[in-house]
């Protein structure tokens, strides 16, 4: 009896060692490129650090001139702007198009897969083609206008239209992504009860309602996170499509601390900053899980 529980044992304190192992990998690119980066970024916010010179210790200060910052809480409203209004529309053009091409169709398969590019073209890519379209001067939708004999706009310098370009870019970006994961989540949803709600007499809108949408539900709540994630961070196309300008009217946190960072070499500032958008992120999350989390389980 005592030899089984040894050989019990020890096959437990091999398989322990084996799972350790096949996570090791996991673990340390967590530590190495998570873990570490935030602690460290956590230590610099409260510092005066410039790269050249060692970092000096400040303590709020830099959070406190945060709060004092007009381009910084510019920089944050234009956030939640761009994510109030490109995750929505996301969601819902991801829905639809999933729903289209649920169905079977002649040329299904290619429709998806056009949907699924710009997913893969990088973000440098993507804002050198919507510049080539809304440039002002040479740009094909004010050529478009022009032939219609329609008023052109300057698009990307003014402060009215600059954010919805933006938007529009990010939207056609991430629109493809939206579309794969509600697609994968309609093809879960098992055949039989659509057949048995025909049967009762339900009409495609009926079955959309009690049916696919509340099955839908972990997924919209997976997609909704992950875009709230992405559309804080929104970056590269702010860059090279117009630089934050003009008057600011598009510059987001993640530009603000690239600009503070890179260009100022104010480190602490910057990684204060950074630490505001991490906190924004964690708690736009956390609630989001925590409240549409609930409606999913029950």
């Amino acid at each position: 009896m005592a030899s089984l529980v040894q050989q019990m044992r020890r096959m437990r304190n091999r398989q322990s060692f084996w799972a350790w192992v096949f996570m090791a990998p996991g673990i340390l690119y967590f530590m190495v490129f998570l873990i570490i980066p935030l602690v460290a970024a956590t230590y610099v916010s409260f510092t005066n650090w410039d790269i050249l010179t060692p970092p000096k210790w400040v303590g709020l200060k830099n959070y406190a001139e945060l709060l004092q910052n007009q381009t910084m809480r510019r920089a944050i409203l234009n956030t939640f702007y761009y994510a109030a209004v490109t995750i929505p529309v996301t969601i819902s053009l991801g829905l639809l198009i999933a729903l289209a091409l649920n169905r079977s169709f002649f040329g299904r398969t290619v429709y998806r897969i056009v949907y699924y590019l710009p997913v893969v073209i990088s973000a440098a890519a993507t804002a050198l083609l919507w510049i080539w379209i809304f440039q002002s001067q040479v740009g094909l939708l004010n050529h478009v206008l022009r032939s219609l004999s329609l008023p052109t706009q300057s698009w990307l310098v003014s402060p009215l239209y600059a954010m919805p370009v933006i938007m529009w870019t990010g939207i056609w970006q991430s629109l493809g992504w939206s579309v794969v994961v509600f697609l994968a989540g309609l093809q879960n949803i098992p055949e039989m009860y659509y057949e048995a709600g025909k049967i009762d007499g339900a009409n495609t809108r009926q079955l959309f309602r009690h049916i696919t949408w509340p099955l839908l539900a972990p997924t919209t709540l997976f997609v909704f996170v992950i875009l709230i994630i992405g559309s804080m961070q929104v970056f590269g196309t702010v860059l090279i499509m117009t630089d934050g300008g003009p008057l600011n009217s598009t510059t987001v946190i993640v530009h603000q601390v690239y600009i503070n960072a890179f260009q100022y070499l104010r480190m602490g500032y910057a990684s204060a900053m950074g630490m505001i958008l991490f906190l924004f992120i964690l708690v736009l999350a956390l609630t989001n899980l925590r409240i549409f989390g609930r409606s999913t389980e029950n």
